[in-house]
């Protein structure tokens, strides 16, 4: 599985978990026990998604990586839930699709939105395009904690929770939602 050019490679990965970047900000754990404050930002300045746009080689290995774990995690989460009740899916954060062509190759009904910043979106054509479903994905370039379209009958966000604190997190939410949060 460390090679990248088998199924279920987890070569990108092992590689982003490796890299300079990464090893700095767990290097700084324990003072993140500590202070409850985010090891990556402290270290570089900067959040991974900025960062990751600044150095587009490492951003393309985390991309890689976030591909590949999806691959290997779609098909139980594919199995275990009626997308085909749906007619449109909105994957937030997606990248470059992974998951939410994984429910719509399983799923001929449904169509997608794929939402995400616009330079990862860049990426997303050609993915979705190899996976066969480009045709079924609206790609909306946006700000997950602002251009989140209402209108889809079902949301999905996967692995992106867990990089922010509650009440950035209650944002990630259609807009005409979003009003009711400051009360």
């Amino acid at each position: 599985t460390m090679r990248h050019d088998v199924p279920g490679s987890t070569a990108a990965w092992l590689l982003y978990s490796g890299s300079k970047s990464n090893l700095a900000a767990w290097a700084d754990f324990p003072r993140t026990v500590e202070t409850g404050k985010n090891a990556f930002e402290r270290v570089h300045g900067k959040d991974a998604w900025t960062y990751f746009a600044e150095h587009p080689e490492e951003g393309q290995v985390f991309n890689q990586a976030m591909v590949d774990l999806t691959d290997l995690q779609a098909p139980a989460v594919v199995a275990s839930y009626p997308f085909s009740n749906f007619k449109t899916i909105c994957d937030v954060a997606g990248g470059r699709g992974a998951l939410l062509a994984s429910v719509l190759l399983k799923h001929s009904g449904p169509r997608g939105w794929l939402v995400d910043e616009a330079h990862v979106l860049e990426q997303a054509g050609a993915f979705l395009a190899s996976r066969g479903v480009a045709d079924r994905v609206d790609r909306k370039p946006g700000n997950m904690f602002v251009d989140i379209p209402a209108g889809a009958d079902a949301y999905m966000l996967k692995e992106i929770l867990h990089d922010w604190d509650a009440a950035r997190s209650l944002l990630i939410q259609p807009a005409p939602s979003r009003s009711n949060i400051a009360q």
